[in-house]
């Protein structure tokens, strides 16, 4: 992946719907990390929602970004680490745009298990997960069919949930046949 040409194409685009959809079902006030946080567009979104924010990216041109954006932003933490190689702390929102299906399938599964630990009763996860059927299947990362979805969302309520497949292109134009869910699931608040 050319992670510079694609921050260059997105790093003015707004945040994914996926952000305003999951939005109705934040706490204010509360903590939240977004995985895999690029140029900053869903961290901005969350902090412009009142939210604390950890942005976490280990590629170095998204790290000096996130630093350049949110530097004086006190409201905003950034972590240079893999979200493989990092505990999720305890959080409201956990912010995964297109991010977590890069991870191999083993490191999926331990870095899952960390959101459904780290996400407070009535949190919220937001982000995508790659279908079996998309162009980008056979390079290693970690698919899902929609079962399987369901399954990782076991015990949380779906607020939204939209699985798209179709012929189209990636941010810097190439083509590409899509296969991805769009989710919004809360973690059943307390009483």
């Amino acid at each position: 992946m050319d992670w510079e040409a694609y921050f260059a194409a997105v790093e003015d685009q707004p945040a994914h719907p996926v952000f305003g959809i999951a939005k109705a079902h934040f706490m204010a006030g509360g903590q939240a990390i977004d995985l895999g946080a690029g140029t900053g567009r869903g961290t901005q979104f969350l902090r412009e929602a009142g939210l604390r924010v950890i942005a976490l990216d280990n590629q170095p041109t998204s790290v000096a970004t996130l630093r350049a954006r949110f530097g004086t932003d006190e409201g905003v933490e950034i972590w240079d680490t893999s979200m493989a190689d990092t505990e999720i702390p305890p959080v409201d929102v956990v912010a995964a745009a297109f991010s977590l299906f890069f991870l191999p399938p083993n490191d999926f599964d331990r870095v899952w298990a960390r959101v459904r630990t780290a996400l407070r009763p009535g949190g919220v996860f937001l982000g995508q997960f790659l279908g079996p059927r998309d162009d980008w299947a056979p390079r290693g990362y970690a698919t899902h069919d929609a079962d399987a979805v369901r399954g990782l969302l076991a015990g949380w309520d779906i607020q939204h949930w939209e699985e798209v497949e179709r012929a189209g292109q990636t941010a810097v134009g190439n083509p590409k046949y899509w296969h991805v869910f769009h989710v919004v699931a809360q973690v059943p608040p307390v009483g």
